[in-house]
């Protein structure tokens, strides 16, 4: 997990030209450095870390279990699998909410009611990480023919027109973001000290400085802004893909 780098935060201020950084107190910039972080996790829509995601009905001591091992997790609701939506096709296909995908754990497949689980067999699982897509690619060769034979019905729709409810357990997020994203932690910094000059500069205090102060605090806070936008959407196409449109 990123830390706040006070020395480089001071700095950053400094060059601000805007406020005296040696006003503002350690913890003020750790709290505004978590902040920041937390914002830019859910803005990027990615986690910084390996975190667990599993099911939001998992039991208690699964929780407990995670939060014992000191592992970050996430709770997120089932899935829909819908076998109309893929026909004859020998495969089905999931996108996780969250990604890149470093792991997925189990797969459950359960029919609404019925309380019949099939878990999907490792070996049908094939993966594109980065995008956090699933594809289901059944192979009798896998598991003993009976299992297979359920299994293959169920995914093809052949008990109900009712969709399957998935439950998905596994690992995604970013790894070592220190060293393998700098632009990440360049984001959050920005972001911390931009956050620190907005708590600096209310706009009824404006009205107050010389002729001009006012003029080069907004343009600089604009500057600031700018250069957070830019690398948020660059850093957006990086984890996610080119956007069209």
């Amino acid at each position: 997990m990123l830390t706040p780098d006070l020395v480089s935060l001071q700095l950053m201020l400094n060059q601000a030209g805007l406020i005296n950084a040696a006003l503002l107190t350690d913890e003020l910039l750790t709290q505004t450095f978590n902040a920041a972080y937390a914002q830019a996790q859910r803005e990027l829509r990615v986690f910084f870390t390996p975190t667990e995601i599993i099911p939001d009905d998992a039991p208690p001591e699964e929780v407990a279990a995670l939060v014992a091992a000191k592992r970050p997790y996430a709770q997120e609701a089932f899935y829909y699998y819908d076998p109309a939506q893929f026909g004859a096709a020998p495969f089905g296909f999931l996108a996780t909410r969250m990604k890149p995908i470093i792991a997925v754990h189990r797969i459950e497949l359960t029919y609404p009611g019925s309380g019949q689980v099939f878990t999907v067999p490792q070996a049908w699982l094939n993966l594109d990480r980065k995008y956090g897509q699933i594809q289901l690619i059944p192979t009798a060769l896998s598991v003993d023919m009976p299992f297979s034979a359920t299994l293959l019905q169920a995914l093809g729709g052949g008990f109900s027109a009712m969709p399957l409810l998935v439950r998905l357990r596994y690992l995604a997020g970013l790894t070592d973001v220190e060293t393998c994203w700098p632009d990440i932690v360049a984001l959050v910094n920005r972001m911390t000290v931009l956050n620190v000059l907005k708590l600096a500069f209310l706009p009824g205090s404006q009205s107050l400085s010389a002729d001009g102060f006012s003029r080069s605090t907004s343009l600089n806070l604009a500057a600031w802004q700018g250069a957070v936008d830019e690398l948020k959407h660059s850093l957006l196409d990086s984890i996610h893909g080119v956007r069209m449109g």
